[in-house]
């Protein structure tokens, strides 16, 4: 393919797919994207992979055989090599066909979660306390991968342990929407971060360290001073490509916006992404506010624990509970 200005960046080229039985599929792919080699390889080659893209900014996908491929329709033109095309469908026949699992993230979202009372003194908190911020880290990752403030030891607070409490009686709820058993608490960290102009998380998981392996459940609580003073920051929740080099983010995804006092809870093992925050006054008080919490599994459920307000013990829901679950 023709190669791009550097100066300006790939191009972006518009392409309308042609598939047996008169199917037709637009889509916009970068010019150096892997995908759009991969497309036109198809073509060439008119054998039976897999093909799966992007569509609707990425919030679904197209998904077919390259069997099925009748023509590909690009603006501008893509010039193709069909040797060197060739030769790279020759290389994939030799390594063998590679199956790959979509896997769709399982989440819950809970409105209102917290009272009007409640949630003014955690936006009163945050904001009083602005010299308790510091910049976000991430163990085994640069620290471009991450840019917004946190407080680490928030977990201390009155705020946090009120958040907690709410959350552990909505744990049985929660692990039934995620088609999890309830599992021992092993401890709920707490982390309360702000995002301002400019400010994102990239995509990561929150389980793949060997020091946050016990990490069960992502709950991300949002709040925010109003009106709504910021653009941006949305959760996106990736699918997940398992295949014989393992677990790696699908390029198709689900959009959570930041809505004031909503829960969002998801695995933690989960692939996932803040967007880049926008923040045209740069006031701390305007950014985009969350609490983390992560639920961490005990390897065996301990006989004296008692969770919540006496809704579980030793990690196990009392049938009377249960019953009013199902009913």
């Amino acid at each position: 393919m023709n190669p791009s200005n550097p100066a300006s960046g790939p191009r972006s080229i518009d392409l309308e797919i042609l598939l047996q039985g008169g199917h037709r599929q637009q889509l916009a792919l970068p010019e150096d994207s892997p995908l759009l080699a991969e497309l036109f390889q198809a073509l060439a080659s008119s054998d039976g992979r897999f093909l799966q893209l992007p569509i609707q900014d990425g919030r679904g996908a197209c998904s077919f055989h390259a069997s099925q491929l009748v023509s590909v329709l690009s603006r501008p033109p893509v010039v193709l090599d069909l040797d060197q095309t060739a030769t790279a469908s020759a290389t994939s026949e030799v390594v063998g066909p590679q199956e790959v699992t979509i896997q769709q993230p399982r989440f819950a979202v809970i409105e209102d979660f917290l009272s009007p009372v409640e949630y003014r003194s955690l936006l009163d908190w945050t904001l009083e306390h602005r010299e308790q911020f510091e910049p976000g880290t991430v163990e085994g990752q640069r620290h471009e991968h991450r840019e917004n403030l946190v407080v680490f030891d928030f977990g201390y607070t009155a705020q946090a342990n009120l958040l907690k409490s709410r959350l552990l009686t909505w744990f049985p709820f929660l692990c039934r929407r995620l088609e999890l058993p309830v599992f021992p608490l092993l401890d709920v960290e707490s982390q309360l971060t702000a995002a301002n102009d400019g400010q994102y998380y990239r995509i990561h998981d929150d389980a793949g360290h060997e020091s946050v392996t016990t990490r069960e459940l992502t709950c991300v609580y949002y709040f925010h001073r109003e009106p709504k003073a910021f653009e941006g920051g949305e959760l996106r929740l990736y699918d997940t490509e398992l295949g014989p080099e393992g677990r790696r983010p699908a390029p198709t995804f689900r959009i959570l916006e930041p809505v004031a006092n909503r829960m969002v809870v998801f695995a933690s093992d989960s692939f996932h992404e803040v967007r880049t925050v926008h923040c045209p006054s740069h006031d701390f008080s305007d950014s985009r506010f969350a609490v983390t919490h992560w639920l961490r599994r005990r390897d065996q459920p301990d006989p004296e624990a008692r969770f919540g307000w006496g809704q579980m013990r030793c990690g196990v829901v009392p049938e009377a509970f249960a019953r009013r679950q199902r009913s």
